[in-house]
């Protein structure tokens, strides 16, 4: 073996040259950031910086303003020139394209992949509902790390990451999610799943009828927050409810865990009003009754009093 010179990653990095293409492009994808520039006093848009992102990956952009470009959550295809930079300690290179909006498409939303249909009708459970019904601790997430992270962002200031039981996988391993999910088999104590892909990994996994069947095949309601996908993949259409991105999901379980909440201290204030009004009237019947004793009492000795003076009246005492 030659004697070579140790050298580090981000060293390595530096030395690969990228060779961008040298014509114009055209690409497409669904606009996941979306920043207008405005030039200095001025308020006329000056250009668009954004990113354009597929399932695996994403690009940058500076357009020309268009009034079809609308913003985040959109499908568009722009045309330009690419340019290519290396981003320090990010250990890779940031690509964009400079040039304009062609159009806004439309995606399918109908999913790719159907199963066998022998599976039977599962009543649709919100997640309001099953956090209703279940402790937080109940749910039960299978994520990747980057996942958890954005899912505990959005659920904020919900202090709920003590409390939540997850299982860090490979979400693109077909064996460590069938693993994970064999390991709750037995656990009596989770009621529900959650499943959650944060990142650009591969989405073929989400699509596939085998991982579906076999959250179905839980017999657990199970909720997904598969991001930066363009279409209703699979397991999204067999969830109880989906959501776009993880950051998306946790904040639906932080609002809907603080309107409980609210409800709940609502209900025992409630109930400990209920409880003084009750004691209350207990106490107003008992003074009632009181009342109505003293008047019978009162009631007699005026009568006797009134007997003893008209019997003096009619019989004076003699001196």
């Amino acid at each position: 073996m030659p004697d070579l010179i140790a050298i580090s990653p981000s060293t390595l990095i530096r030395a690969i040259t990228v060779s961008a293409p040298s014509h114009i492009v055209r690409v497409r994808g669904e606009v996941t950031r979306f920043t207008p520039y405005y030039a200095k006093g001025s308020n006329e848009i000056a250009c668009i910086y954004g990113d354009l992102a597929d399932a695996e990956g994403k690009v940058s952009f500076k357009l020309k303003p268009s009034p079809d470009l609308k913003g985040a959550g959109q499908h568009i295809e722009i045309t330009g020139s690419v340019r290519t930079a290396f981003i320090k300690d990010i250990s890779g290179y940031n690509v964009r394209v400079d040039g304009e909006l062609v159009q806004e498409y439309q995606v399918d939303k109908r999913p790719i992949v159907l199963l066998n249909g022998n599976n039977p009708e599962r009543p649709r459970i919100s997640l309001h509902s099953y956090l209703l019904n279940n402790q937080i601790n109940q749910l039960f997430l299978i994520t990747t790390e980057t996942g958890l992270k954005d899912f505990l962002s959005g659920a904020q200031p919900a202090h709920i990451e003590q409390d939540i039981r997850h299982a860090i996988v490979k979400v693109s391993s077909k064996v460590e999610i069938f693993s994970c999910l064999e390991s709750l088999k037995e656990r009596t104590d989770i009621t529900g799943l959650g499943i959650i892909r944060g990142g650009m990994s591969d989405l073929r996994l989400w699509d596939d009828a085998e991982v579906v069947q076999r959250f179905i095949d839980t017999g657990l309601p199970y909720y997904s927050a598969i991001g930066h996908s363009d279409k209703l993949l699979l397991i999204d259409k067999y969830s109880m409810e989906s959501f776009p991105v993880p950051f998306a999901f946790g904040q639906a379980v932080g609002e809907n865990l603080r309107r409980i909440q609210s409800s709940e201290a609502l209900s025992d204030e409630n109930a400990s009003l209920q409880r003084r009004v009750d004691t209350h009237e207990v106490y107003s019947q008992k003074l009632k009754k009181w009342v109505w004793r003293l008047s019978g009492v009162l009631i007699a000795s005026t009568a006797l009093l009134f007997l003893i003076i008209y019997y003096l009246y009619k019989h004076p005492v003699l001196k």
